[in-house]
């Protein structure tokens, strides 16, 4: 619920927007390098999440949501409501997290 909150607060620029989801691609893919490595430097904003999340996260999961992240940037660049495409990441975001509790 937090994500789909906090990417709903995004200012609707496009340029915002990839900002935006390109931290996010960069904090799932420290997650996943420290899932393996927990001495390596993130490259990403927010190295206290990426490290929490790679408690959980498995490189399949990581390329899932990578490949998330891209098609809603696609979607968003092809006019498609910036606030529909974000929800649909979010939504397909946790159903990737909640699938590696259970």
């Amino acid at each position: 619920y937090s994500l789909a909150c906090n990417l709903n607060r995004i200012p609707k620029e496009r340029e915002s927007i990839r900002t935006v989801l390109s931290m996010l691609d960069r904090i799932i893919r420290d997650a996943v390098i420290k899932s393996y490595d927990k001495n390596i430097s993130p490259s990403g904003c927010y190295p206290e999440g990426s490290e929490r999340l790679s408690e959980i996260i498995t490189l399949s999961s990581g390329e899932k949501i990578h490949n998330l992240i891209e098609k809603a940037w696609k979607a968003i660049n092809s006019n498609v409501n910036t606030a529909l495409a974000l929800s649909a990441l979010s939504g397909e975001i946790s159903e990737i997290i909640q699938e590696e509790f259970f």
